[in-house]
């Protein structure tokens, strides 16, 4: 679980391909990350892997793609003509989450 939260929250990948892996891994990240990650891909798959540390971010991490993806989603909704129309009548509230329904929270 911990190496999963780090991939997720504190990782920038930069390349990828079958065998290998370069990321660039923010300084919350647990130190060991990237060898960690590669001995346990090695053992899944049983090939090796090469999990290499960039000097660069690349693509934002998961986390971040995430945030991103929830506030355009949020903007989208807000210009909904439906939306529109509530939040003009009702001009103290704000909208600050949006969930489908039957989604449970997280």
């Amino acid at each position: 679980m911990l190496i999963a939260s780090n991939l997720r929250s504190f990782v920038s990948l930069v390349s990828f391909k079958i065998g290998q892996i370069e990321f660039y891994q923010y300084e919350n990240a647990t130190p060991k990350l990237a060898g960690d990650v590669g001995k346990m891909l090695s053992e899944w798959t049983g090939q090796r892997w090469i999990v290499t540390l960039a000097p660069q971010p690349g693509e934002p991490s998961l986390q971040e793609q995430e945030k991103e993806a929830h506030a355009d989603m949020l903007v989208k909704t807000k210009k909904h003509p439906d939306v529109e129309r509530i939040l003009k009548e009702l001009p103290d509230i704000e909208l600050i989450n949006i969930r489908k329904i039957g989604q449970t929270k997280e």
